[in-house]
């Protein structure tokens, strides 16, 4: 781990331990009833936040909630199983030492946005974040919406929570390739403050061998030198600031008596570090490099209530360095340093009308050659209205950016300003059913990588723009045994962009990026969660998906679909628990997806089936977990990315210690 890195793990376990024995104030001796006796546009706006799937209840406004309560979720070391049944969301894993990127609908990595607790993640230099950094165990749900219940956002968003409490645990796991993964965690509370506390190291030798898709004649390669080292910490602390009953200002009425409401303060920091071997692409040559990604975030959030009101806001900075060296290419260091301040406020108007605001703002430094400083403004005003299983309500989304160039050269800066609104309709009944249409404009403004690379970035590049409409079915009763929905959406983006080969004079072909004047997408998405009695639960998702290229027809492109972009896609995952033990068989499935904009070269398709078991057993009032897991069952190798064949069979096995 890097010197720095130890140094702020030192300091925050301080943080942590004095905020855990610090006095604390006075606390109300009064129960919170509040809930329970509020006036009924408070009652209502509850309702609403239970609509927005805030406790995976409903899926009113197309979020899918997703539980780390799946055996096959909690059988991971990373985060990317816990996505594995999101439909129409692709992530491309290089193995089990390589990165993870996750892109919706075909639209391309840029184009999801991912958060944490309300942070983004999503640098402003490359519009990606690779989501294996992130170890399984500090996160605890996600929330997914895709479409237009993603906003501006072409593709989706991903929105990751971290625990709040962590209960007393050590594990360590041990598989092939040389893995061994260590965790440490706990939480500890005083006087209705908390502290939850995680430490985790991963090791990967990458060596595997593998049948190789374009070697055919040589029956066995073997992959060598793709080499993972990373640790991460993990610290949240939790305090609850209550008054005793005052008349003062901002109360709210609880009994015969006014109280200010609770001020809930969160303090939380992560941080990772990940050093990677990456290995030639092919045995026909090159040489081989080696990567370090290290992320520090901390972020401080601060909710409560002004009145009616709930308000929360988010003062956040995160620090991210990237290091690629190859030995014969120079090189390459990116720093990003993002500081970020975001609110929300809800407020319940007359005629059952939400207005909601959520304003954010944004400053940026990245550093390579030379430093680009982005400053950027959003703000989020949404009007919704209610009324006996109807709802309806617009949205409209305003983004400002200014990149200015630290050297000041000419053309080196450039000012955006996107609008995209939407609106939306919806009904429910009480038997369970839920159905959505929805309309909304998108905007993708281009990464500092796209526009300014070198060589190959494109500074004269446009913004993506376009419409996204989509018709949501959903269906879920009272029992919650039963999960379902189907999507239908079309879609129009014009100016996307792509990265294509071109050649810098004779020799040397570099690639570059450039808008495709239009593609038109259309496609259907559906998902399907089904507890059959206590002992089964089934999982099943599936997705269609056409990404086509509509700008010149006399180009070899029109008509065909996007490279990279899987027309169809599967999965399916069982589960059975009985009393202390459960088995899980996952499986998923990969279409064909073209290397070239004609459709003349592919992928092939692809499956892969993981399988394992989990018993659990307490011995001298000590709870014991035992894991153990095989992935990729049936493929020698396949194809994630080009040229990068996946490792075949792996076993991994965990024992835990504590809850």
């Amino acid at each position: 781990m890097p010197h720095h890195f130890q140094e702020t793990l030192v300091s925050i376990l301080f943080v942590a331990c004095v905020l855990a024995l610090a006095p604390l104030g006075a606390r109300a001796q009064v129960a919170d009833t509040l809930s329970a006796r509020v006036e009924p546009k408070e009652v209502l706006l509850g309702e609403i936040t239970i609509e927005e799937s805030s406790d995976g209840a409903s899926l009113f406004r197309g979020r899918l909630r997703l539980q780390r309560a799946s055996l096959a979720a909690q059988a991971s070391h990373d985060v990317v199983r816990l996505l594995d049944h999101v439909p129409g969301l692709s992530i491309r894993q290089s193995g089990p030492t390589g990165a993870a990127m996750a892109s919706f609908r075909g639209l391309g990595v840029a184009s999801t946005h991912i958060q944490l607790d309300g942070v983004r993640l999503v640098d402003p230099a490359t519009g990606s974040f690779d989501l294996s950094v992130l170890p399984a165990a500090l996160i605890q749900a996600a929330s997914v919406s895709s479409g237009t219940s993603a906003g501006f956002t072409p593709g989706g968003v991903i929105s990751l929570e971290s625990p709040r409490s962590l209960p007393s645990a050590a594990s360590f796991e041990s598989g092939s390739f040389g893995l061994r993964h260590l965790l440490l965690q706990g939480s500890v509370s005083n006087s209705g403050a908390k502290v939850a506390a995680a430490v985790t190291r991963t090791t990967f030798d990458g060596d595997f061998p593998y049948r190789h898709p374009i070697l055919i004649e040589s029956a066995e390669v073997r992959r060598e030198g793709a080499d993972r080292l990373q640790s991460a910490f993990f610290v949240s602390a939790h305090h609850e600031l209550r008054s005793d009953a005052l008349v003062g200002a901002g109360p709210v009425r609880a009994g015969n008596s006014l109280t200010r409401p609770p001020v809930h303060i969160r303090f939380l920091t992560l941080g990772t570090s990940v050093e990677r071997s990456l290995p030639v692409l092919s045995n026909a040559g090159g040489t081989g490099a080696s990567q370090e990604d290290d992320l520090l975030l901390l972020a401080l959030n601060v909710s409560s209530r002004l009145g009616s009101m709930p308000a929360n806001a988010t003062l956040s900075t995160t620090r991210t360095d990237f290091r690629y060296v190859a030995s014969d290419l120079e090189a390459t260091q990116v720093q990003v340093h993002e500081v970020a301040l975001r609110g929300g406020l809800s407020r319940v108007l007359a005629l059952r009308w939400v207005l909601a605001v959520e304003p954010s703002f944004v400053r940026s430094r990245v550093t390579t050659r030379d430093r680009r400083d982005v400053s950027e403004g959003t703000l989020r005003t949404s009007l919704d209205y209610v009324r006996n299983g109807w709802m309806t309500g617009a949205f409209l989304d305003t983004r400002l950016r200014n990149t200015r160039s630290a050297e000041g050269l000419e053309g080196e800066s450039a000012h955006d300003t996107a609008l995209a609104p939407g609106l939306w309709a919806g009904a429910r009944n009480n038997s369970g059913w839920e159905t959505r249409l929805a309309l909304a404009r998108v905007f993708r403004l281009p990464t500092l990588n796209e526009r300014y690379w070198q060589p190959g970035g494109n500074v004269n590049l446009q913004p993506e723009h376009g419409y996204q409409v989509e018709w949501q079915l959903s269906y879920r009763p009272d029992s919650r045994d039963l999960q379902a929905r189907v999507v239908v959406f079309t879609s129009r983006i014009s100016n996307r962009i792509v990265w294509r080969p071109a050649f810098a004079g004779t020799q040397r072909r570099i690639w570059t990026p450039d808008n495709v004047a239009r593609v038109s997408g259309r496609g259907l998405e559906a998902f399907l969660r089904w507890r059959m009695g206590q002992p089964w639960t089934l999982t099943l998702s599936a997705s269609r998906l056409h990404q086509v290229d509509r700008s010149n027809p006399a180009a070899a492109s029109y008509g065909h679909q996007i490279r990279f972009s899987a027309p169809w896609s599967a999965s399916s995952e069982a589960e059975y628990r009985r009393g202390r033990s459960g088995l899980f068989a996952s499986w998923r499935l990969t279409g064909r997806r073209y290397t070239a904009t004609d459709e003349s070269t592919w992928l092939p398709p692809h499956h892969v089936l993981d399988a394992g078991l989990i018993w659990h057993h307490i011995r001298a009032g000590i709870p014991l977990s035992f894991q153990v897991s095989a992935s990729n069952l049936l493929n020698a190798a396949y194809e994630s990315s080009p040229w990068m064949p996946m490792p075949g069979r792996a076993w991994r096995a965990a024992l835990r210690l504590g809850q």
